[in-house]
């Protein structure tokens, strides 16, 4: 699940993702923090990037803080990058 936060002492608005705390999520975590930097290097504009905050753990979930997204990446991903030519 993706909820939409205020970060706190800020006024900036983040997406938090909050996942079960189990070892294949703690690897999809990984393989995700890994794509969004990797993401970093890509020359595409207007920039697709993601900013990474951190995450917190507890024994039973996983909270993620990501830059919110203005549009569904994948949407974007589809009608934007996939079309330009």
């Amino acid at each position: 699940e993706v909820y939409k936060a205020q970060m706190r002492h800020k006024d900036h608005i983040v997406a938090i993702k909050v996942m079960k705390n189990s070892a294949s999520v703690r690897e999809e975590i990984e393989d995700e923090i890994r794509f969004l930097s990797a993401m970093r290097n890509i020359s595409i504009k207007p920039l697709p990037i993601i900013k990474y905050f951190g995450t917190k753990t507890s024994p039973e979930t996983i909270h993620m803080a990501m830059e919110l997204a203005a549009c569904d990446l994948l949407k974007f991903w589809v009608d934007e990058v996939a079309t330009a030519d």
